[in-house]
């Protein structure tokens, strides 16, 4: 089990019960007290939970649609179909850059499942190595940047920085909504600081966007649909948005 799966497990535990001991959800989890006591030193560190004499109790207050570990729990099918239709873009001896996002954890996932031949992954996810560690074939190499701990990214001119030393061939990235008239689109400042800038990079650009984002509007902009050389989605688009997305030059796999 990788480490955020178990966070993720140790949440929704702590969601349903509301209250935890110690001894029992450590039995439950199938994990040590140590390792237990980690997990919830990390969770309360976040906001999530609130450690009390002998366990934890789960922070009502907390939006957990915004927090990282929740939102992988999130359109689980979407984010797999988009991974294995992604990772089949991904080649022997090359250099890939994938992003922070949850859908590329589950890209992560993906990649680990094969064997390949001198596969460099850089990456701003903070999850991701983890997945990746033992991947056949496979180096990491993260970026630098400053630490987000909600969203479990590197951040910053120094994720920007790495594309000057390095030679990546395809880049990665996952959006928060998507229209031809607005191009690509997110919520977050943190990303803002960053993808603009990644979209005027010469190197091939994937975005990844499950179908239910396309016409969807977010606060800020961070690229125009030419920018992009592919869109890689979960499954087919409606004839009128895939013509209106196509015009604009990138190619759509789902």
């Amino acid at each position: 089990m990788y480490p955020f799966e178990r966070l993720n497990k140790v949440i929704k535990l702590l969601k349903e019960k509301g209250q935890i001991k110690i001894g029992e959800a450590a039995t439950h989890l199938g994990v040590s007290f140590s390792t237990l006591h980690r997990d919830l030193d990390r969770l309360e560190a976040d906001g999530i939970i609130e450690k009390v004499r002998g366990g934890a109790v789960y922070k009502e207050k907390v939006e957990t649609f915004s927090h990282f570990r929740m939102r992988l729990e999130r359109n689980v099918p979407e984010k797999t179909a988009i991974a294995e239709k992604a990772a089949k873009l991904i080649e022997d001896d090359s250099c890939v850059f994938i992003d922070h996002s949850t859908t590329s954890v589950y890209l992560a996932k993906e990649l680990a499942k094969h064997d390949y031949k001198n596969l460099i992954i850089l990456t701003n996810s903070l999850v991701a190595p983890e997945i990746l560690a033992e991947a056949a074939g496979v180096k990491v190499l993260l970026t630098g940047g400053e630490a987000n701990h909600e969203l479990e990214a590197l951040g910053g001119r120094w994720v920007l920085k790495s594309f000057e030393n390095i030679n990546v061939h395809k880049i990665f990235l996952s959006v928060g909504a998507v229209s031809p008239e607005k191009g690509f689109m997110t919520q977050l400042p943190f990303i803002h600081e960053i993808f603009p800038e990644v979209f005027l990079l010469p190197q091939v650009k994937v975005a990844l966007v499950d179908n239910s984002k396309f016409y969807k509007v977010a606060t800020f902009h961070v690229g125009d649909i030419e920018q992009a050389d592919l869109i890689v989605t979960d499954k087919p688009l409606a004839k009128e948005i895939l013509t209106s997305v196509e015009k604009k030059g990138p190619r759509v796999i789902y």
